[in-house]
């Protein structure tokens, strides 16, 4: 369900405090006083306004420093969770957990891994770049959940287990050896992490390679080879298939021909798993030139057991590119044709991209069109199909790059 919320309470929903011991790098011990605190947020949804309590999403953190007795603080922004407490040189450091956004950028940096390293200068607590934190600052010793008792003292026997148990429980998530790459983070959706960027994301977006150069289409001409008229029943589906798929050419069979470059960087895209060389690129892999709308996208692949065709119908306005490729990866040829404009009272036209057939070098797939009732009530009574065809090329014209 989606549900739009429209504010969140500033007061707090529950709050717990506990103090705990945390063992420093140097073998002494530091008693530090814990403070997490939920909120409440009214969501409406398109059903029934309700509250809703969050989880325990804002934590405090206070103790004091051994040489000086001063007290030191920490209140962290929502989302983000202590996860170790040190000292190195006399100097306390923190390192918390969470992806900083561009609005706590200033704040906690913008680091690639969700692990922030603050430095306690002057009062401040100041981010530091993960490449020049002291690198004793390597194992969490600071546990925050859902099973901490209010007003608690916790050992460090006890805050031990406890991280470990959090480790398993989220597979990686919250790591005892705190990470400072991806190849070091032991976790099941590091990937993911990798990759994702939610809204307000500080990280530069990830973009998909850029396009490769294909020559510029060949026009070939389309050819009629039938024209049927289906007549679908009062209760038919829109959108349906209205005749079984002719051939063995279907979208189906291209998970055999690609492989991602990167199973751990989905951003570099996929290759043709049968190039021996393995860096051949797929084509239309950048981003469309025009804006995509929404379930639209730039390509659908069809495959057979020996080559891939990319259907490209956004590229150029009125026209449809079709570009072959062997399953090695090899460019067959590049071409495009006017899409039909046969019917003025249309609700829907396009390829039935499970109607493709190869025989004799020509290739051909049906065109379907949707019209709707000529009075009354809007509705579709009469599918046409009109089955096309054209002449594969053998071999690639010319050397004329499409920028």
């Amino acid at each position: 369900m989606f549900a739009l919320v429209l504010f969140s309470q500033t007061a707090h929903a529950e709050t717990i405090s506990w103090t705990q011991e945390a063992q420093l790098s140097d073998g002494r011990s530091l008693k530090i006083s814990l403070k997490s605190t939920s909120s409440l947020e009214v969501v409406f949804p398109f059903i029934m306004p309700h509250i809703q309590q969050s989880g325990f999403d804002k934590h405090y953190v206070e103790f004091q420093d051994p040489i000086t007795s001063r007290r030191v603080v920490w209140e962290g922004k929502r989302g983000f969770r202590p996860v170790l407490v040190d000292y190195v040189e006399g100097v306390p450091y923190l390192v918390i957990s969470g992806r900083p956004t561009r609005e706590t950028e200033k704040q906690y940096g913008c680091p690639e891994l969700p692990f922030i390293y603050l430095k306690y200068v002057q009062n401040e607590w100041l981010p530091v770049d993960v490449d020049i934190a002291p690198r004793q600052l390597q194992t969490s010793n600071i546990h925050v959940g859902y099973n901490i008792q209010n007003g608690s003292h916790y050992e460090w026997t006890t805050v031990q287990s406890r991280r470990l148990l959090a480790e398993q429980m989220s597979e990686g998530f919250s790591p005892v050896d705190i990470p400072r790459s991806y190849d070091a983070w032991r976790i099941k959706y590091k990937n993911n992490l990798r990759n994702e960027r939610n809204f307000g994301d500080c990280r530069p977006p990830k973009e998909p390679p850029s396009d490769i150069p294909l020559p510029l289409p060949t026009e070939v001409e389309l050819k009629v080879l039938e024209e049927i008229e289906y007549r679908p029943l009062e209760d038919a589906p829109p959108f349906t298939q209205v005749r079984p798929r002719m051939g063995k050419i279907s979208s189906a069979n291209c998970a055999m021909h690609f492989r991602l470059a990167d199973a751990e960087d989905v951003s570099l895209g996929y290759r043709f798993s049968a190039d021996p060389t393995g860096n051949k690129l797929l084509p239309y892999t950048a981003k469309s030139r025009e804006k995509l709308q929404v379930g639209q996208t730039r390509t659908i692949r069809i495959c057979d057991g020996e080559s891939v065709w990319f259907l490209a119908e956004l590229e150029e306005p009125g026209k449809t590119i079709i570009t072959k490729y062997s399953s090695r990866g090899d460019l067959i040829y590049n071409v495009r044709f006017k899409k039909p404009n046969i019917e003025g009272n249309k609700l829907w036209r396009s390829i039935d991209y499970g109607s493709f057939t190869v025989e004799r070098d020509l290739l051909a797939f049906d065109w379907q069109i949707e019209l709707s009732s000529l009075s009354g009530p809007q509705k579709i009574n009469v599918r046409r199909v009109i089955r096309f065809s054209f002449q594969e090329p053998l071999e690639l014209p010319g050397v004329t790059v499409r920028k």
